[in-house]
């Protein structure tokens, strides 16, 4: 108690004026409706920056939930993307029959994944992506995002998977140039992070600078049609019967982020029909 009066005395004059102050303040503003309307303006002025700062604040907090709302929203419309292509496709090919009125399972879903690790200046490239097992991931699936093939899943733990990247000088991508058939094989030659080659594509093959090349539907880790990259030129081929064209991949592999990864499935009954024994042929003609 002592401190507290020990206090008042020592700064009465300070306590004094800072309450003479509050009570001109209040008799100014409250009694004179020129200083009241300006009083109000002002407040209302700092609260309504006040609010517009909290309200940015506040969006910006909820960008992650928001982010992974579009993603999981990108994922979905992918799967349909692919799903209507496929129908298409079967529906300029399929003569037409009983099957066709019965409805198709869409045949490729995607799992929203983030690149947690990632090489591009080795010889073999890997990245590391945050989901596992747990989510249904398993070696042999294909990973692209949103410009294009990135590569597939090597080993896979329950929270986290290893792909191999389209920049890996030991894996090769089966492509083909978009619009035709003709079929080639992706390879990364340890140079440039943004160049590939589509090597053994017929020598008569059909293209343009600028083509698109695509992938070619020829696995089960990869529907038919993911972008991969552009024709940029061609090279010498040690054969006459095939040319190696240079291609300007579509995906930025510095900068990984949000990714896809490919579920396929009828994997496991293509995967036991190509590891399946021929039965032997006791037919006689």
């Amino acid at each position: 108690m002592r401190n507290v009066l020990n206090f008042l005395i020592r700064y009465n004059s300070w306590i004094l004026l800072t309450f003479l102050i509050v009570v001109s303040c209040l008799l100014l503003f409250n009694f004179n409706n020129f200083q009241q309307s300006v009083w109000l303006t002002s407040a209302n002025s700092v609260s309504a920056s006040l609010n517009s700062v909290y309200g940015e604040v506040n969006s910006y907090m909820g960008l992650r939930e928001t982010n992974a709302a579009l993603e999981e929203r990108n994922a979905a419309l992918q799967t349909r993307i692919y799903a209507l292509e496929s129908e298409l496709q079967a529906a300029r090919e399929q003569i037409p029959d009983t099957a066709s009125l019965i409805p198709q399972p869409e045949r490729f879903s995607y799992i929203t994944a983030s690149v947690i690790g990632n090489s591009q200046n080795r010889v073999d490239n890997y990245f590391t992506i945050n989901k596992g097992t747990d989510q249904g991931i398993r070696p042999g699936m294909g990973v692209v995002n949103s410009f294009g093939l990135l590569g597939i899943v090597d080993v896979s733990q329950p929270h986290v998977s290893r792909v191999i990247s389209v920049l890996n000088n030991s894996q090769r991508f089966s492509v083909k140039i978009a619009g035709t058939e003709f079929v080639g094989s992706l390879h990364w030659r340890y140079n440039d992070p943004s160049v590939a080659y589509m090597e053994e594509v017929p020598r008569h093959a059909k293209y343009y600078k600028n083509s698109l090349v695509v992938t070619s539907g020829f696995s089960t880790a990869l529907p038919e049609g993911v972008p991969v990259g552009r024709i940029i030129g061609k090279l010498k081929s040690s054969t006459d019967n095939y040319l190696t064209l240079k291609i300007q991949l579509l995906p930025d592999f510095r900068h990984l982020g949000k990714v896809w990864v490919i579920r396929d499935i009828y994997s496991s009954e293509l995967d036991s029909l190509a590891i399946k024994p021929a039965a032997p042929n006791n037919m006689q003609m």
